[in-house]
Formats: C-alpha cells, structure tokens, sequence
C-alpha cells in the first residue's frame, strides 16, 4: 500500500505542475478570449482541479498513512480523488474543444449513431454529422 500511495502522490502533484499550463494554453487556443464562454468554463474546472489535487496532496501528507485507517477519511480522501480526476477531465475536454472542435465525450450523430470521430460510423451514413 506505501508504493501505491507515494505513486497517488507524485500522480497528483504532477497534476498540479501541469494545471497552470493546462490554464495557459486554453487561452492561447481560444478565438475570442474576452466573450468565450468555453474558456470561462475551462478557468473554473482547471481552478477546482486544482484545489481538489492540492486538498489531495495536503491531506495525505498531514495525515500520513493512518489516513486509511479510520473510515470517513479514507472516504473523504476517495472522494476527493475522485473530483479531482473529474475536474481534471472535463478540462481536458473543454481544451480538446478549443482545440481542436472535438471533446473526450460521444457525440449523437444526426442519424441517430453516437461517434467519436468528425464522421458518422454508420454504413449508409457516411457524411460529415
């Protein structure tokens, strides 16, 4: 369990190396910078990915290894995990969208078919949905 706790660790602090940046580059990938609200969207998600890996990382170094010992921390500590990777992935998702006009998540095609990439999967649909 200690190998697995110090690989969370430098996990998440490496996830708090890269946020800035992560913040950074959706403002140089943006068109419009002042009225984008995708952009806006980004600032926040990339600010609460932030403060959840940060809550992460503090509480597991002043709690130690006795963290997981008593139930409701262990909980606490899963769950903030748990929003951290979520925050960090709709950040990552709003910055696919800025991108390059394509997020981590299916799309509905207008045939009815869910897609992952710019052209429908269907066989008799082959345009661009």
């Amino acid at each position: 369990m200690v190998t697995m706790d110090k690989a969370s660790i430098a996990g998440a602090l490496l996830g708090l190396a890269v946020m800035p940046i992560a913040a950074l580059s959706g403002s140089f990938a943006a068109d419009n910078v002042v009225n984008s609200a995708l952009l806006y969207n980004k600032f926040v998600y990339t600010g609460l990915a932030f403060g959840f890996w940060a809550s992460f990382v503090v509480g597991r170094v002043r709690l130690g290894p006795g963290i997981w010992q008593h139930k409701s921390l262990s909980a606490l500590q899963g769950a903030t995990a748990a929003m951290a990777m979520l925050m960090t992935t709709m950040a990552s998702s709003i910055g696919g969208k800025l991108v390059r006009g394509e997020s981590l998540g299916l799309t509905s095609c207008r045939c009815g078919c869910l897609r992952t990439r710019p052209l429908c999967s269907a066989q008799s649909c082959r345009r661009r949905c």
